[in-house]
């Protein structure tokens, strides 16, 4: 009986972690989401701002999300960064279009489903 107690407290932690998991994640998905579309009239403190996010959330999404899918969104940052600097409206919004596809996809890889607890 010790080890069924054992064993379902273990079980209900484990699906807790995956909930709170996906919640932060949507939520960091959110405020990307957010500050792309502050982004519409860009200034310098906006684009701050989202690199700040960024880098304060890249860590802990790195512990769910590849590698690679962490890179291709540093990229577009850097990518929007770089396109607000020299200018070039065209590729700015088209980098902002792509920061928005990045929020989804970030939403996309952890929904909240049975695969993901079991």
């Amino acid at each position: 009986m010790r080890s069924l107690i054992i064993s379902v407290t273990l079980f209900v932690l484990v699906v807790l972690c995956v909930i709170l998991n996906v919640g932060y994640i949507h939520s960091t998905a959110d405020k990307i989401d957010n500050a792309a579309a502050d982004l519409a009239e860009p200034t310098e403190e906006k684009l701050s701002a989202l690199e700040e996010l960024w880098e304060k959330n890249e860590g802990l999404l790195g512990l769910s999300l590849s590698s690679t899918f962490l890179e291709s969104v540093s990229k577009t940052i850097v990518s929007l960064r770089c396109a607000y600097e020299s200018g070039d409206r065209a590729e700015y919004e088209k980098n902002r279009a792509l920061l928005f596809l990045c929020a989804e996809g970030i939403r996309g890889l952890e929904r909240l489903s049975i695969e993901n607890i079991f």
